[in-house]
């Protein structure tokens, strides 16, 4: 009779210890296959004298009798002293149980007391939950990253931006997982930031990656630890299958759930300018973000347009822009009104989920207009746009036949 294992939690999997007989077995990377296979990666080690100190790595089908049976031969002809059987069932059954228990169930009362919904970066990433940040291709998504993980890192509570700091008087450990650029790429980014404003030094952890996130979760758990923010540069390169499907979003946020704390994620947009991929990459983030890019030819200046398009937990925020020049091996960022820039004004109202309220105000910002062109720029009818602004007077006034912002 083989007395039961000492058990330790792993993210992904269970670490088992039959410490009377020098044996353990740690298994990772557990996932369903189907509703009757769960399969992991499994190691069994020994301290044994005279035993090769691995006696078996490799896949491991946790409820297959077949597949034990095969593993127990292969065992036994190394030592034959044990009951294989018995402790290949003992693993099996606290496998298994490991990966189906989840977290505890809890009673919640409406006398809790819960705090207040904070952001790590405010307006931007919303404390412990996915962030998406989506666009075109080079529209600028990974220097947002990055400029985002200075701030968070040292932090940069002065930034040009207004972007505002939880906790403003400790640093944060950001780990930037890097699916599709190189380490150079991102240091060059680094410098030219710390450069711009004169940091100082500013120190990220960055892991080039190759695998799919999911594949890998458990070394990333290790590797992430106690993170304040994590960036996965991103999504589609960090997921291997289909993003139209639904299962490959499921499983790529059930992943970075088990980090278990602030992540942005970034992803590309399809060919109608929407986020890629199925509508659950949409649903499982708690905010979305979507970033346009206004630069002409040649010019070492540029302006994002940030237009917030899904938070879960409130009100949209407001369009946000940023003016980014490049000054020699420094960038600088400054915060500026979206209504500066029509290009960005012209994207807000058309491929942005805002409402005509909304809309109509940041256009009225560059001048006044008669609801014609406002019905123009907008694309809806004049009917509407008279509609809307009689019903917002506290913000609007007609002068003649133009509207205009109350002053």
């Amino acid at each position: 009779m083989i007395k039961e294992p000492s058990i330790s939690k792993l993210a992904n999997g269970v670490y088992l210890s039959w410490r009377d007989l020098g044996v353990s077995a740690t298994a990772t990377k557990v996932k369903r296959i189907t509703d009757s296979r769960i399969i992991c990666e499994l190691y069994v080690e020994t301290t044994r004298p005279a035993m090769p100190p691995t006696l078996y790595f490799g896949d491991y089908s946790v409820l297959s009798l077949s597949h034990r049976r095969d593993l127990e031969r292969l065992l036994k002809n190394q030592d034959g002293n044990i009951d294989w059987m018995e402790l290949l069932n003992q693993a099996s059954y606290r496998i298994a149980k490991s990966y189906q228990r989840g977290e505890p169930m809890q009673t919640v009362r409406s006398i809790d007391e819960v705090p207040p919904l904070q952001f790590l970066l405010s307006p931007y990433l919303p404390l412990g939950h996915p962030t998406v940040l989506f666009g075109d291709g080079g529209s600028g998504k990974s220097f947002i990253a990055i400029y985002l993980a200075v701030i968070a890192r040292l932090p940069w509570v002065n930034n040009q931006c207004g972007i505002r700091v939880a906790n403003p008087d400790e640093p944060k450990t950001v780990v930037y997982l890097d699916y599709e650029s190189t380490k150079d790429d991102f240091t060059r980014r680094i410098i030219k930031i710390a450069d711009g404003a004169e940091l100082g030094l500013v120190d990220i952890k960055y892991r080039r990656c190759y695998e799919p996130l999911t594949d890998e979760i458990d070394d990333l758990i290790n590797i992430v630890g106690k993170a304040d923010l994590v960036i996965i540069d991103s999504i589609g390169a960090a997921c291997a299958g289909d993003l139209n499907g639904s299962d490959i979003p499921t499983r790529f946020f059930n992943a970075i759930r088990k980090f278990n704390t602030t992540t942005l994620c970034l992803f590309h947009q399809n060919k109608s300018g929407e986020l890629y991929g199925n509508r659950f990459f949409w649903n499982y983030a708690r905010m979305v973000w979507e970033v346009k890019k206004v630069q002409s030819p040649g010019e070492p200046q540029l302006t994002w347009g940030i237009y917030n398009e899904k938070y879960n937990e409130g009100m949209l925020r407001e369009p946000q822009a940023i003016e980014v020049e490049f000054n020699g091996s420094g960038v600088t960022f400054q915060s500026t009104d979206i209504a500066n820039v029509p290009e960005l004004v012209a994207s807000a109202t058309t491929s942005v989920k805002m409402h005509n309220k909304d809309k109509i105000n940041l256009f009225l910002k560059t001048g006044p207009k008669t609801v014609s062109d406002l019905a123009i720029e907008i694309g809806a009818s004049d009917a509407v746009i008279r509609k809307t602004l009689n019903a917002h007077k506290d913000m609007f006034e007609k002068v003649g036949d133009e509207w205009q912002l109350i002053a």
